[in-house]
């Protein structure tokens, strides 16, 4: 099962047996296109010597760092 929500809604639990992961796992170009200028954005605006691990662990904890684009990479 899933919970969904809609904007201004609650959340509601629906049955997600017949959902396909391949389908959701997979990116349209667009979507690719956006996280590709995303990671340049985040890699542009970041001081390398500023940059601090501890904090980004504190603030995201390291298990969501394989879905955050800008930190999938150091895992």
């Amino acid at each position: 099962s899933a919970a969904v929500h809609k904007k201004s809604y609650g959340f509601v639990q629906v049955d997600a047996s017949d959902i396909d992961e391949d389908v959701i796992s997979s990116f349209s170009e667009e979507e690719e296109t956006y996280e590709k200028l995303w990671i340049e954005f985040f890699n542009t605006i970041a001081i390398v010597s500023r940059n601090n691990t501890e904090l980004q662990r504190q603030n995201i904890p390291k298990r969501f760092w394989k879905n955050t684009v800008e930190l999938k990479d150091k895992v």
